[in-house]
């Protein structure tokens, strides 16, 4: 599978740049100004290439430095 680079993503940039610190779904979902269903594809596109994660207390973060994706 071919890594999807952030802006191949749709609103891949405006959800990733919220996540600089640990985020509730909730909240992103506020902040992004996208309804739950599009937000819910973003995160999991996000995650599946492996520019997200879920913390220990099951907060989306950023992983690494988005400046190199």
């Amino acid at each position: 599978m071919k890594k999807k680079t952030i802006t191949e993503i749709k609103f891949g940039e405006r959800v990733l740049s919220l996540l600089q610190a640990p985020t509730a779904f909730n909240e992103v979902v506020s902040k992004s100004s996208l309804d739950r269903l599009a937000t819910q594809k973003v995160l999991a596109s996000l995650q599946k290439h492996g520019y997200i994660s879920k913390d220990e207390r099951n907060f989306w973060v950023a992983v690494g430095d988005p400046s190199n994706a």
